[in-house]
């Protein structure tokens, strides 16, 4: 499998990022193991301002819920958008430097963190590059939706709806997400929405997306109730608090 460092298409950009992807998973699962460890043995292990438990569960939900997600969003946005719109992606140029770029702030933000321990908010997040992310990812959702006007298949494709879907819940994640609060209750109701939209409805999208494609195009299936696909769509609505 040859793999192109500027990719001309989505496929090529596939590669690379399926490439990619074990190496974001072990440094994920790494993260996740020191953290374990320093709250299992925090009496033995030595600790400093990035080695202790509190550092590292921020580090961990960074890494896990944004580095990791956003990752797997454009891995998945990318290999599936095309084949469900029955076209190739338009102004790929652009896709595949907003796709990089919003990888690329999601590794920033963990580098940050290891510098600026202080600006990591409790979700992940570092305050710095929130509005940035704020950008990209709305960018990136413009994107999709242009593909989306130039489909040429008559109807838009139950998988290509759920990415849709989490594209847009990442967006709105990020709008509501604060590092302030003026009273504790602030505090609750925006976790909560944080963890709603951003953890509960947009990485189960994402998966749902691949796994209707994968018992359709992956298999020559036909999804034969449509509907009952919309309902699972809009079923997750009610995960909101």
């Amino acid at each position: 499998m040859k793999i192109k460092l500027i990719p001309n298409n989505e496929q090529d950009l596939s590669k690379v990022f399926i490439f990619l992807l074990p190496l974001v998973v072990l440094l994920s699962a790494s993260i996740n193991f020191l953290k374990d460890a320093f709250r299992s043995f925090s009496n033995v292990l030595p600790g400093n301002q990035v080695l202790n438990y509190g550092f590292l569960d921020k580090l961990s939900n960074q890494i896990s819920f944004n580095f990791l997600f956003s990752f797997i969003l454009v891995v998945t946005v990318v290999y599936l958008l095309s084949k469900s719109l029955g076209r190739s992606i338009i102004i790929f140029p652009l896709f595949f430097l907003t796709g990089l770029g919003l990888i690329g702030i999601e590794f920033i933000d963990v580098v940050l963190a290891f510098i600026s321990p202080e600006q990591l908010l409790d979700l992940g997040n570092t305050s710095v590059l929130l509005l940035i992310k704020i950008l990209l990812v709305g960018a990136f959702l413009g994107l999709i939706l242009l593909n989306f006007l130039a489909k040429k298949e008559p109807s838009i494709f139950l998988s290509s709806q759920f990415l849709l879907g989490a594209v847009v819940f990442y967006l709105i994640s990020l709008l509501i997400y604060r590092s302030e609060y003026t009273v504790m209750s602030d505090n609750f109701f925006i976790n909560s929405m944080y963890l709603s939209t951003h953890i509960y409805v947009g990485c189960s999208f994402v998966f749902l997306s691949i796994f209707y494609f994968l018992i359709t195009k992956g298999m020559q299936a036909t999804l034969f109730s449509k509907t009952l696909g919309t309902i699972s769509f809009w079923g997750y609505l009610f995960l909101l608090p």
